[in-house]
């Protein structure tokens, strides 16, 4: 069982609740979405089925903020869990924040989301996947990541403001 912190549109804060239940219940809270690039390329992992994205390819770590977690604390304990690495990149100062409403399995999700880009040359070898979460991981180039934004049937339910940050913040760690 997760706990999470739930809000208000605005961000005041509301209570805790139980991860699923707050998805239930359409309640609004904090989610950290982690983008990697080693300077050309965008690590990508592949979801698990069935699950959450059920088999799709999409950014190399995220997941909700725990009760209490800063936006530092969700960023290193999903890194290391998803990815199976210590975190070594300091501050997770790059963030970007959006209010989204996402629509996950035909359900509108809430979301107080932060983007973090981080440049890495991570070996695939090395990372040890959550194999609960995640089948696979690989790393695809900028413009074939660029076209998979708008073609691929997952990021055709995000909207263009996420889609724009993604390009917009790990180009600025590839040019």
């Amino acid at each position: 069982m997760e706990i999470i912190d739930i809000f208000d549109e605005h961000m005041n804060p509301i209570g805790t609740m139980e991860k699923d239940e707050a998805h239930k219940k359409n309640q609004w809270h904090k989610n950290v979405h982690i983008w990697i690039t080693n300077g050309k390329s965008v690590l990508m992992q592949k979801r698990c089925k069935p699950g959450l994205f059920n088999g799709a390819w999409v950014f190399a770590v995220g997941g909700h903020f725990r009760a209490g977690e800063t936006l530092l604390d969700a960023t290193k304990r999903e890194f290391e869990e998803e990815l199976g690495l210590k975190w070594t990149f300091g501050e997770a100062n790059s963030a970007v924040y959006l209010k989204t409403t996402a629509h996950t399995n035909g359900s509108p999700v809430y979301e107080h989301r932060y983007i973090v880009c981080i440049k890495a040359n991570l070996k695939t070898s090395d990372i040890k996947l959550c194999a609960d979460e995640a089948s696979s991981i690989k790393w695809v180039p900028y413009d074939k990541f660029v076209h998979m934004l708008d073609t691929v049937e997952i990021y055709k339910l995000m909207d263009s403001e996420y889609k724009d940050t993604i390009k917009r913040e790990l180009w600025k760690l590839i040019k």
